[in-house]
């Protein structure tokens, strides 16, 4: 009996890593959750409100919101296959596939279009942009939570290999050092150490790549004022990028 059910159960894990059956379910509790904690927490209702009134895109917020779901539903499967055959991978599904990587896709478009219109209201010349200030508000928004992460990196590295030192003080120091530009080394010698958080860090390196080419683009537009020389910068930005990491 217990053979059947476990194998019943498998057979349906399956067939959810494979359709967007399992997408529909987290998209249906997500709005319902979303709707009860409007209708009957105030705190949520004034939260909305406040945005309502404010200067943002509501029309983009709720795009990212179904995007961020949308990761969510994928991140499942791809959890679902790394429990199962220890690979942290996408199924076999091109549903999945796609859903992950254009949602991760769209949030970089988004990020963009943001900044650009932000930006550009911001600064009437080139003269006004204050490039210090616009990297140390980037550097406040990324590397508080992420030192926090790290140090929580580097203790399990150690505790997962019974508190043990496999390296000298200062190979370890270069490793979290390494971290810090996301290259996300090994630490204490702990394979595949990124995999903790599942690499996630990879997308705050090419986040740190979007701001130096977004402000070398946004200087040239300043500059010039020139819709056609704005295409040709981003252009020709996105070309040195294929070329140096076509991945």
């Amino acid at each position: 009996m217990m053979e059947e059910y476990r194998s019943a159960l498998e057979w349906w894990a399956v067939y959810l890593l494979k359709s967007p059956l399992l997408t529909l379910i987290v998209y249906g509790i997500t709005i319902a959750s979303a709707y009860l904690l409007l209708r009957y927490n105030s705190a949520a209702r004034k939260v909305v409100l406040q945005t309502e009134v404010s200067a943002r895109f509501q029309a983009v917020d709720g795009l990212r919101g179904y995007l961020a779901v949308g990761v969510f539903a994928s991140h499942i499967t791809v959890t679902w296959v790394y429990h199962t055959q220890g690979k942290w991978t996408f199924p076999d599904s091109n549903f999945y596939t796609l859903l992950g990587e254009t949602c991760v896709t769209l949030f970089f478009m988004i990020t963009a279009f943001l900044f650009w219109t932000k930006l550009l209201d911001s600064y009437a010349d080139a003269r006004s942009i204050k490039l210090q200030n616009f990297i140390l508000s980037r550097i406040w928004r990324i590397y508080p939570l992420y030192f926090v992460v790290l140090g929580v990196l580097t203790i399990l590295s150690f505790a997962l290999q019974d508190w043990r030192s496999h390296e000298s003080l200062v190979t370890t120091l270069i490793q979290c050092l390494r971290w810090i530009t996301f290259s996300m080394a090994d630490i204490n010698t702990l394979p595949k150490t990124g995999m903790l958080i599942a690499f996630v860090a990879w997308s705050l390196r090419y986040e740190w790549l979007f701001y130096g080419a977004y402000f070398f683009a946004l200087v040239v537009f300043a500059k010039i004022k020139s819709d056609v020389v704005a295409l040709i910068t981003g252009a020709s930005v996105m070309v040195l990028f294929v070329f140096f990491d076509p991945g």
